[in-house]
């Protein structure tokens, strides 16, 4: 089982520093890069794991991971609204999902 906690703590900080406008508005890529990469660093060799995921969403609707993904200039696809099927739901999560990874797995060593 992994560290649900630390996941926690990782998505409080990722959402406070987007809704407090620090990143994902307007920023320099180093000036983002300065506020996110320290919150990443933290979950390095642990087993940081989803479980500890609350679904907390920015001011507009975006996931923590999304934050990520957008500031590691990747697009993030289009989010599901109750009309889709709930196949684009599962290819949708399993899509950020992925992209994620690719940010905190190799990049930051998230096991």
């Amino acid at each position: 089982m992994g560290n649900n906690q630390l996941y926690t703590i990782y998505e409080q900080q990722v959402i406070a520093a987007y809704d407090a406008r620090r990143v994902g508005h307007g920023q320099t890529c180093e000036e983002t890069m300065a506020v996110l990469r320290p919150i990443m660093e933290t979950g390095r060799g642990t087993d940081i794991d989803h479980g500890g995921c609350h679904d907390l969403r920015t001011y507009d609707g975006k996931s923590a991971d999304q934050v990520i993904i957008e500031a590691w200039g990747m697009m993030v696809p289009r989010a599901p609204t109750a009309e889709d099927s709930d196949d684009y739901h599962e290819r949708y999560a399993n899509t950020v999902f992925t992209l994620f990874s690719d940010v905190s797995d190799h990049e930051f060593g998230w096991e």
